[in-house]
């Protein structure tokens, strides 16, 4: 079940706290990242690794450079928990696999 908006935002700040050395109390949800708590390029490449792992998800960079602040990144992660799984592409047959299936269809007339 996906977690709340609430308990996002909490599994970021402690993010924050970690990555960051950012004090507790200075993290609100409408700081933005760059400009309000100052935070360089490579830490934000750290804070995203840490919200995959936190989260179990892989963002990609167009996504990345989109997560400026607290909200829209508490707010992305909640929609991707949110969103219905993506069933994988079925596997191509391979191997001796592959071999039966050729001969099995070679030998329907």
């Amino acid at each position: 079940m996906p977690s709340s908006r609430a308990e996002i935002y909490e599994q970021v700040a402690n993010i924050l706290v970690k990555t960051c050395g950012i004090p507790r109390e200075e993290i609100d949800i409408d700081k933005t990242l760059q400009g309000d708590l100052a935070i360089d390029s490579l830490s934000m490449v750290e804070i995203l690794a840490a919200a995959e792992d936190e989260f179990e998800i892989r963002i990609p960079d167009e996504d990345a450079k989109d997560l400026t602040d607290i909200r829209t990144i508490v707010d992305y992660l909640h929609r991707i928990q949110s969103a219905p799984p993506v069933a994988a592409p079925p596997s191509p047959v391979t191997g001796e696999d592959a071999h039966d299936e050729r001969v099995n269809h070679a030998a329907t007339p």
